[in-house]
């Protein structure tokens, strides 16, 4: 049977969801993880790419691309977790860095989502690390070249 709201995922700027966007970000950064809010908004939104997945009318997962290829703010709410969600919102993110020409994507994820990553074909980078008291280790994925595609 059909869901009664199908999940779409939507490529979009930070300024025509921003609230959706901060409230997903509060929810999961600032309250679940219990970051500091100086931390986790930074200066970078309005120069980047957001994928945001939406049921209904609701936005339940985000992830953004900066113009330098990096991945970053991977938030999904509570209930949608483990339901290909943020799977679907990193695939968009990669597939928005092919079309923009970009050859590598980079991120700092959180040690719990390494197999997450990993089974996404990111690959680790250097040495773990801690950012806002949380374990991380960087990740890379190693885009197709346009020319490999033709």
């Amino acid at each position: 049977m059909p869901l009664a709201n199908p999940l779409r995922i939507e490529v979009t700027r930070f300024q025509t969801y921003q609230s959706e966007i901060m409230a997903v970000r509060k929810t999961v950064f600032i309250d679940e993880l219990g970051i500091s809010p100086d931390l986790e908004w930074d200066n970078r939104d309005e120069q980047a790419l957001y994928a945001i997945a939406i049921s209904g009318n609701e936005v339940i997962g985000i992830g953004r691309l900066q113009a330098d290829g990096q991945l970053g703010r991977i938030a999904i709410l509570p209930d949608w977790r483990r339901k290909e969600v943020g799977t679907r919102i990193v695939q968009r993110l990669i597939k928005a860095a092919i079309q923009s020409d970009q050859d590598c994507i980079y991120l700092s994820a959180q040690i719990d989502a390494l197999d997450f990553y990993t089974k996404l074909g990111f690959s680790k980078t250097g040495a773990p690390f801690v950012a806002a008291g949380i374990d991380h280790q960087g990740m890379r994925l190693l885009l197709p070249t346009k020319l490999a595609t033709l």
